[in-house]
């Protein structure tokens, strides 16, 4: 399985009524953070556990370029905070 395939198959969620939701796929296309790609906001990503489900969430240097990238007053002010 190729390497972007292998991170989608990692990834579905399985919907209420039962049906698989490939969460990679489908926020690809909707994925707009400023200085960043979405290939890059996952490459490092942690996780975290929810009802039972295991939830990814962007990793540390992707969030701080982002935030660099954006420049407004408050992210830059966490990205100071972030760079501690």
């Amino acid at each position: 399985m190729g390497g972007s395939a292998a991170r989608r198959a990692a990834h579905p969620l399985r919907a209420t009524h039962g049906a698989m939701i490939d969460l990679y796929e489908e926020f690809r296309d909707l994925f707009r953070a400023d200085g960043i790609t979405f290939d890059e906001a996952i490459a490092e990503h942690a996780s975290f556990e929810l009802d039972g489900r295991s939830i990814p969430v962007i990793g540390l240097h992707a969030l701080i370029k982002n935030k660099q990238a954006s420049g407004r007053a408050q992210d830059l002010a966490d990205v100071e905070a972030l760079s501690r």
